[in-house]
């Protein structure tokens, strides 16, 4: 550089003043236009850096985006085939279904072989027994294969019937040339269609005295003044819709088809008026009986009412509340109730006074009002509400169909075993006492749970990996474990709250007909008549018996200031369990069927000699 530099100075030395001058002036020349380019380029490379910013902001939104994307498109996919699973998949929860093989056969296929305990068909064949007469069967109709022999009808009327023509039998083997030797038996269950007939009820005109005064011999109670209705019918109308699911526009259609012109709109107030005049006592009844269980399942379900004061769309809840299916000493009762909201104003009102446990899913609602009375409710979590976020993310992602070792590699895989064996466990407790099945839960299903919140602890929630499903499952898992644990410290109370939801399915399947109710009232009518029907069955009664019994008995007591006559109103009574069975044995008389297995007396076995009796 400084040898460089002594060449320049020398070479100016040899210059002149004027190329001197010349030389400097092309030198600020060069500096200036060094100067623009050095201007040019810093100019540029700011642009560039701002270019290179946005492209890389540009890029980091692209990441996120793509990410949200990937995220969308995963819950789609996961919300797929739920949709899938629930409109052809098989709805149960239960760790059998991850094998699609081991899945057992659709118990309602009419193509199911009767089977005994061996797997051997229920009725083989039986050979006579040797020394007998063996018996040639005259050629007739053929059985069908299919029919289910070993089906008990035990309890339904019986009809003998002895189908014997002995002008034909004469003819085949010749007069004084034959005798019965015995009866082979076979057996069919006939249907008597409903009939529906008008009844003229006439009561007198009396003249009394020598005036002729004419008076008139009051009718007896009606059900309803100047109306039809009578207790059977209403009973056939409130049965079919709210058991059988059958919506009164088809009820409506039925009739027409008999010939009896009843509306939908008839039939609509008939069942709004008796609920909520005739039943509403009995409703105040059972809610003051269920109160007194210190065990109450609990659990929700909407319903849309049109004419309720709101705008149109807006949901209404139907709340379910029944004893515990544990509690041995008080006989089964289920509440419905309507409300318009699902706060926990509903439980301020009905169990502002109440002393118990509360078994429920985790809904706030119950959490706010056990948070007001924390030294009165205590309350208890559902295992299947538990269970159910992570059988269906294990469905999501098709853990039928894969091996099984993949199967057992899944997260969802030995959660979905521990509770499997908790609620196989839980169900061979069934006839134990409440003391004996917290000390069996305490030696068995206790270490299954640990192991099971063991388990979920070592699961990030946060896991990308995971399903929305399994994320919710874990969540469930870790904010509810003091009251999923609960069972096992009183044996009244149910691992889940599955007998509360089975009792709402009727009226969820039903809903998917009838849609709405129309008003409150016939939203409350609604809620009275689920009450009674699956109290009923809850009872084993028969829901028709039950409500032609309280039709028939509730208009005399509607007077009455003393309401102790409401105990024989339940369908746990012995005055009703009496009402039934004269009920039944009336239709017998009606029909005037032969419940005798005697034959007719021309037509009685003769002793004969122990021989072949051919065609």
């Amino acid at each position: 550089m400084k040898a460089t530099l002594e060449e320049f100075l020398q070479s100016l030395q040899k210059l002149s003043r004027e190329q001197l001058i010349q030389k400097l002036v092309q030198m600020k020349e060069n500096e200036m236009n060094q100067a623009v380019i050095l201007t040019e380029m810093r100019n540029t490379s700011t642009a560039m850096i701002r270019d290179y910013n946005k492209v890389l902001d540009s890029n980091r939104k692209l990441q996120a985006e793509n990410t949200q994307l990937k995220k969308d498109y995963k819950t789609v996919c996961e919300q797929n085939a739920q949709l899938l699973r629930r409109a052809f998949g098989r709805q149960s929860e239960k760790m059998i279904y991850m094998d699609e093989e081991s899945a057992p056969e659709d118990p309602l296929s009419e193509d199911a072989v009767e089977t005994g305990e061996e797997g051997q068909p229920a009725d083989p064949p039986v050979d006579p027994p040797k020394g007998k007469a063996s018996i040639i069967v005259l050629p007739g109709k053929k059985g069908n294969k299919k029919t289910r022999q070993g089906m008990n009808l035990d309890k339904l009327p019986v009809d003998h019937v002895f189908d014997v023509d002995t002008a034909k039998l004469d003819v085949l083997f010749g007069e004084g040339n034959w005798s019965i030797y015995s009866w082979h038996v076979r057996r069919k269950v006939e249907r008597i269609p409903e009939l529906d007939y008008v009844q003229y009820i006439h009561s007198p005109v009396v003249s009394v005295g020598s005036e002729g005064e004419l008076v008139a011999i009051p009718f007896g109670d009606a059900l309803r003044n100047y109306s039809i209705a009578t207790a059977s019918l209403v009973a056939s109308i409130m049965f079919k819709k709210f058991v059988l699911g059958i919506p009164l526009y088809r009820q409506e259609w039925d009739l027409q088809m008999k010939n009896f012109p009843l509306s939908r709109q008839d039939m609509a107030n008939w069942i709004v008026y008796f609920a909520l005049n005739l039943f509403g006592p009995v409703y105040d009844w059972l809610w003051q009986e269920l109160k007194k269980c210190g065990y109450i399942q609990n659990d929700e379900t909407t319903l849309q009412v049109i004419h309720d004061g709101r705008k149109a769309g807006r949901l209404s809840y139907m709340w379910v509340h029944m004893t515990s299916e544990l509690c041995d000493d008080i006989n089964p009762i289920v509440i419905f109730s309507y409300e318009m909201t699902r706060a926990a104003d509903h439980l301020r009102e009905y169990f502002y006074d109440y002393v118990g446990t509360m078994i429920s899913d985790a809904f706030s609602s119950y959490y706010t009002f056990a948070g007001e009375h924390p030294d009165v409710i205590t309350l208890a979590g559902c295992l299947m509400h538990a269970r159910r976020p992570i059988a269906l993310s294990a469905a999501v992602k098709g853990a039928a169909k894969l091996p099984e070792e993949e199967q057992k590699a899944m997260p969802e895989y030995r959660l979905l075993q521990l509770l499997a064996q908790i609620f196989d466990l839980e169900k061979s407790f069934r006839g134990l006492s409440a003391d004996e099945r917290k000390d069996c839960r305490n030696e068995k299903v206790r270490p299954l749970l640990d192991e099971y919140f063991q388990i979920i602890r070592t699961f990030n929630p946060d896991n990308p990996e995971y399903s929305d499903k399994m994320k919710k499952g874990i969540h469930y898992a870790l904010n509810h474990e003091t009251e999923l644990r609960r069972f096992l410290d009183d044996g009244h109370i149910p691992c889940d709250n599955g007998a509360c939801e089975r009792h709402i399915r009727p009226f969820a399947t039903a809903r998917k007909v009838w849609l709405f109710c129309n008003t409150i009232d016939g939203a409350k009518a609604t809620a009275i008549l689920y009450t009674l029907v699956e109290t009923a069955k809850a009872n084993n009664a028969d829901p028709y018996y039950y409500l032609k019994y309280l039709l028939d008995n509730m208009p005399s007591h509607m007077e009455d200031h003393d309401r102790s006559f409401l105990a024989d109103m339940m369908p746990w009574s012995e005055a009703f369990k009496e009402y039934t069975a004269r009920e039944k044995e009336d239709l017998i008389q009606k029909y005037r069927l032969n419940t005798s297995d005697e034959p007719p007396l021309q037509t009685r076995c003769r002793s004969g000699p122990n021989k072949k009796v051919s065609a």
